[in-house]
């Protein structure tokens, strides 16, 4: 999930959406049930889409930032959460 959002968030044009970004994004379209099936997610179903969703949000707000090295400064879990992510890209998982 790491390696998938962070390729997806460097190259969107050809890399995949990560799977957990698409679930989430139905189900703030559709609702749970109509995606799920069921009328909750389970919290490690809610943590992987919100972990998802933090990557291509803090890879954005960094490619936007004029410096990167002051961005992670100010934004140290994000940019801890960026390392793990593109670690786990470049390794392959």
């Amino acid at each position: 999930m790491l390696a998938a959002a962070h390729n997806f968030a460097e190259d969107p044009d050809n890399a995949p959406p990560p799977r957990w970004y698409v679930l989430k994004r139905r189900i703030m379209t559709y609702g749970v049930e109509a995606v799920m099936g069921r009328p909750v997610l389970g919290a490690k179903e809610i943590n992987y889409m919100e972990t998802c969703e933090r990557i291509l949000t803090a890879f954005a707000d960094r490619e936007h930032s004029e410096n990167w090295a002051s961005w992670a400064n100010d934004h140290p879990a994000d940019n801890t959460l960026l390392f793990l992510a593109a670690k786990a890209a470049n390794d392959g998982e």
